[in-house]
Parts: C-alpha cells; sequence; structure tokens
C-alpha cells in the first residue's frame, strides 16, 4: 500500500471514530452529542472520496472501507440514537424503525459497490439518510414519535428505492477547500437546533432537488421529443 492511499483512509477512519462516539454519547443521553458527531462524521465521509480522486488513490479497497464505515456511522448510529432516545416508546416500534432504517442503508451499500459507476446515485445515500434521520431525532421536532418514526421508514424507502440522486461529485471537489472551515465551527455551534435546522435544511434541499430534477428534466425531454418528432428517452 503506497503511503498517500493512508490519507483518505485515515479519514474515512476518522468518520468511523465519529459513528462509535456517536453510540457511546447516545447511551449516555448525550443526545446533542450524538447528533453532532454525526454530522462531522458527513464532513468526513464527504472528504475522504475527493482527497482520494485527488491523490489517484481511488480504487476497491477505499471503497469497502468507506461503505463499512457508512454502515455503522449512518446506519447504525442514528437508529441507536432514535431507539435510545424514544425509550418510553414500545420495544417493537423502536426496533422496528431502527432495524428497517440500517437494514435499508446497508442494501444501499451492498448494491452501489456491485453496480458499475454511474453519473447518479440509485437511491438516496446513506450520508444524507443517516444525517438527515439524526436530525429529526434531536432537532426541533424532537420528542414527536410519530414523526421520527415515519421519518426513519420513509429514508430507509427512499435509500432502497433505485430513483437517481445527484452525485455532485465535481461540486464536492471544488467546495471542499471552503467548506471544512465552515463546517466544523456550524457542528460545534452551541445552540444544538440551529446545528440541526441548518444540517437538515441543506439535506432537505438536497432531498427535494433530486425528487424534482428528474421530473424537470423528463418533462424537458419529452417537450424536446414532440417539436422534433424524437422519442423521448426512457426514465
Amino acid at each position: 500500500m503506497r503511503r498517500r492511499e493512508l490519507i483518505p483512509q485515515a479519514i474515512t477512519v476518522l468518520a468511523l471514530a465519529c459513528g462509535l462516539g456517536a453510540f457511546e454519547a447516545a447511551s449516555t443521553g448525550q443526545w446533542a452529542w450524538s447528533f453532532r458527531l454525526i454530522l462531522l462524521a458527513g464532513v468526513f465521509d464527504g472528504a475522504d472520496g475527493v482527497l482520494a480522486r485527488r491523490l489517484s488513490v481511488a480504487g476497491p479497497m477505499g471503497q469497502q472501507l468507506d461503505s463499512l464505515s457508512d454502515v455503522v456511522t449512518f446506519g447504525a448510529a442514528p437508529a441507536f440514537l432514535f431507539i435510545s432516545y424514544y425509550s418510553g416508546e414500545p420495544d417493537i416500534l423502536r426496533f422496528a424503525v431502527g432495524l428497517v432504517f440500517v437494514a435499508a442503508g446497508m442494501f444501499r451499500l451492498a448494491r452501489y459497490n456491485t453496480r458499475p459507476a454511474t453519473s447518479s446515485f440509485s437511491g438516496l445515500p446513506i450520508t444524507a439518510a443517516g444525517v438527515l434521520f439524526a436530525a429529526i431525532v434531536t432537532g426541533p421536532l424532537a420528542g414527536r414519535t410519530v414523526i421520527a418514526s415515519g421519518a426513519g421508514l420513509l429514508l430507509g424507502a427512499l435509500m432502497v428505492s433505485t430513483y437517481p440522486f445527484p452525485t455532485l461529485s465535481k461540486a464536492r471537489g471544488k467546495l471542499l477547500p471552503f467548506a471544512v472551515p465552515v463546517l466544523v465551527p456550524v457542528v460545534l455551534w452551541p445552540q444544538l437546533e440551529t446545528v440541526a435546522l441548518i444540517a437538515a435544511g441543506g439535506i432537505g434541499l438536497y432531498l427535494v432537488w433530486g425528487l424534482v430534477s428528474r421530473f424537470v428534466d423528463h418533462e424537458g425531454n419529452s417537450s424536446v421529443a414532440e417539436v422534433t418528432g424524437a422519442p423521448s428517452p426512457r426514465p
């Protein structure tokens, strides 16, 4: 293994460390820190792939390590946060929602790793789903079991779906040097609700963009086909 391969892999391990820290924080009732660590892991998760490509060391080893880290950090950790936060609710509800969320994320990652690379993600990325789920559990909507449970199930359904979501790979590469210095202070912002709103708002925009853009593109292609007489592309 080349030495420079260790750099993105070390970032992946940092994301994993944040995920384990989120488990520990949730187990002791430190909900704010559990969410903040999951959000910080999202920053690291966005950085490791960019660094791997810039250093020309992207490969199957790094991809597998990243996926294994993601299952823990953005699948199991948010699910455990949900289960711990709503400890007063029926066990079957808490564990069912948690299991569905983790299983959906695991399935999505396995599908991603076993299919050829495309220009878009098939299903909602687990990083976005995990951070958004944690934000809903601990943010301004905290304590509302129905909303949190519904969000976990809906995000799980979006992960296993084949709906295309933009990869943002080029944007991440360009914005990374500016994003990290901005995002780390946001993660540590004193007011948890503010942090949760910023995180949920950003990911919510990405989710809506992904859902709407396909419809807009489809309508645009259909309009072109009507004018030119050419068949519109299959969705």
